[in-house]
């Protein structure tokens, strides 16, 4: 797996040298993590077992909210995986 990681990206370094990327790939490329990280939690918290799961007993639904608004505040990072991790815990205890 590594190699194939390594072999991607070096591609792309080889086949581009040193010539930069027009201005409209790179502002694009900005949002290549935001699309990545969104594609792998989205499904998790809306989906269970293959059906969608938008009810008030998802405690990962739960969790998200309160993680998207405490990033949306400003939150640090770790407050609000921390936030979205003790919200899920409590939700499913209860």
């Amino acid at each position: 797996m590594a190699v194939a990681t390594y072999v991607t990206r070096a591609a792309f370094m080889v086949a581009l040298g040193d010539a930069a990327l027009p201005a409209w790939v790179e502002r694009g490329l900005r949002y290549v993590p935001v699309g990545v990280l969104t594609s792998l939690v989205v499904p998790q918290v809306v989906l269970a077992h293959g059906a969608w799961a938008l009810r008030c007993d998802n405690p990962f639904l739960w969790g998200a909210v309160v993680s998207g608004l405490l990033a949306r505040r400003g939150a640090s990072p770790l407050l609000t995986i921390l936030a979205g991790v003790l919200v899920v815990a409590l939700v499913r205890a209860f």
